[in-house]
């Protein structure tokens, strides 16, 4: 097995170890022989007389996975459409939606108003308090338009009344004695902010698990919803049940965007459903085209395994004057394991989150807006976390923002901004070229960079004598001068810096790596060199100087 250069850094040997881990026990559940492991289920009906605690479910492979399903063998094992709704669920291995074959996936050609399909495993009971279940799945669709409540997926009892299946593998109708807990979320680009629901189905008329008691709802404020399901991008989403100690199920909903800060969580306290035996998957309106895969359902060791590697903690400014390309930066941010990611408002900044926190990134945007509405005592705490061993990363706009040359400004970088008369000057895409420490800083051995430029400043040293020069990652190659802007002005200006501040690392881009298909790791090249794990550090002192209010 050869490691690239990432994989062998110091900062990312609890990484690696962990997939290194991972890949080992998936490689024995695959190909080891192992004579109690029980096998996917095939269509015919299961006996229930022996529940499957989470305790024990499939030990002898050394991960307890009680159902997955990569679909590489080109079956469907053991998928079925609910209800007969003429529509096609199908194995491809061609369309590539996931960015990797084969998938699972679900055309609907038909006009009904909710389309399903499920499949079994062996049965797991919820016994004892901190026994747990999870539904983790990626999935992608390309619903045009916008639809509310459109996806809709959850873990079931069958109540001992499992689905048959004909020679088409069309399913028999889910029985009215199924209970269990799904989630309901938003198709499309925009947002009604109360789209993600847990609700328990117990639904004496609609036989296709559509309404329930609602469990736990978004709380409708005015930042975008980070469960929704947007189009053509490919998420992964968990689902977790676990038993407390009062008997009820406590459920948290999240995907790799949401992370821990923007999950969903509430608690059934009305008849729970501890007994689970069935993944169900909707789709709400006729226009949703959904590729599924890397279905699995599992618990406790697995769990056990995530939770082995310290993660960085990431703050992400998502106020006043964050751009829409903060949603892309989030996305990009939910790919890298090592990362949790907490959503800041200037409110929270104010507040003191920033000492729970490893770094801030402030994304693209206004740069007045970002430094205006935290106010002097948002900029302050800021400051003083960065001050005092934090990190800091800014993009486009937070570049704006770090650097010393507006009223507005951080004072964080030891930069000027070049022929401000003319920050529209355009956008598109340019080559940057990287610096000998740019290298090792980021990672790559070339010596250019094609990447996405969206108005950000034209840096230069700013010559401050209290704020330690800055040292070029990066120059502009080539250039855009629109809109009145002098050409040759942006031609070996810095693209990219980084610099100190007191104890802390500041690194800021001009363009958006975030943006740019295949430089997105960029920015957790940049996360693994401003982070110094502070937040674990952090003296009450510092803690009590990062509280402005």
């Amino acid at each position: 097995m050869e490691l690239g250069r990432e994989l062998r850094s110091t900062h990312a040997i609890p990484s690696t170890a962990s997939k290194l881990s991972n890949a080992i026990a998936t490689f024995a559940e695959e190909y080891l022989p192992d004579s109690k492991r029980t096998s996917k289920l095939d269509g015919r009906k299961q006996s229930r007389e022996k529940p499957l605690s989470v305790a024990s479910a499939g030990k002898g492979a050394g991960r307890e996975s009680l159902f997955s399903d990569d679909f590489a063998k080109g079956t469907r094992s053991g998928w079925f459409e609910v209800d007969d709704d003429s529509s096609t669920l199908s194995v491809n291995s061609e369309s590539g939606q996931m960015g990797s074959l084969p998938e699972l996936t679900f055309v609907a050609s038909d006009t009904s108003p909710l389309k399903c399909f499920a499949a079994h495993f062996t049965v797991v009971e919820l016994k004892k308090a901190g026994e747990f279940v999870t539904l983790q799945f990626d999935a992608r669709h390309d619903t045009s338009g916008f639809v509310n409540w459109g996806f809709r997926f959850g873990l079931f009892d069958s109540g001992g009344t499992r689905f048959t299946a004909d020679d088409n593998f069309d399913a028999e109708s889910i029985s009215l004695d199924d209970n269990g807990y799904f989630a309901i979320l938003d198709l499309g680009s925009s947002t009604t902010r109360d789209s993600a629901v847990i609700s328990e189905s117990n639904s004496a008329s609609d036989e296709r698990l559509r309404d329930g008691s609602t469990i736990a709802l978004d709380d409708n404020d005015s930042a975008r919803d980070p469960l929704m399901f947007s189009r053509n991008r490919s998420y992964t989403y968990t689902l977790t049940l676990t038993r407390n100690g009062d008997g009820n199920v406590d459920i948290i909903l999240k995907n790799n965007v949401s992370g821990d800060e923007g999950a969903l969580a509430g608690t059934s306290r009305l008849t729970p459903t501890l007994t689970i035996d069935t993944i169900y998957f909707g789709t709400n309106g006729s226009n949703a085209n959904f590729a599924i895969d890397n279905v699995i359902v599992a618990n406790t060791l697995r769990r056990a395994a995530e939770s082995s590697t310290e993660k960085v903690r990431v703050g992400v400014y998502v106020d006043d004057g964050a751009g829409s390309s903060v949603q892309d930066l989030l996305f990009a941010l939910g790919k890298f394991e090592n990362v949790s990611i907490k959503r800041l408002k200037a409110d929270g900044i104010r507040a003191g989150a920033l000492a729970d926190l490893d770094l801030l990134i402030q994304p693209g945007g206004r740069g007045g807006g970002q430094g205006r509405h935290p106010g002097d005592g948002g900029r302050d705490a800021i400051r003083h976390c960065v001050q005092d061993g934090g990190g800091f990363i800014g993009i486009c706009a937070g570049s704006y923002l770090a650097s010393a040359d507006y009223t507005w400004s951080l004072n964080i970088l030891d930069a000027k901004v070049l022929d401000r008369k003319h920050w529209n000057r355009g956008t598109g895409t340019v080559d940057i070229a990287i610096t000998d420490a740019g290298r090792r800083l980021l990672s790559t051995d070339g010596q250019k960079l094609a990447i996405f430029y969206g108005q950000g400043p034209l840096l230069a040293p700013g010559n401050r004598p209290d704020i330690d020069d800055y040292e070029v990652v990066a120059t502009f190659e080539t250039e855009i001068a629109r809109n009145g802007a002098d050409q040759g002005v942006m031609k070996g200006t810095t693209a990219i810096a980084r610099g100190k501040y007191g104890s802390g690392r500041v690194v800021c881009f001009s363009p958006h790596p975030e943006l740019t298909k295949r430089l997105e790791a960029l920015v957790q090249h940049a996360i693994n060199h401003v982070n110094q794990n502070r937040s674990r550090k952090l003296t009450p002192r510092a803690r009590h100087r990062i509280s402005a209010k």
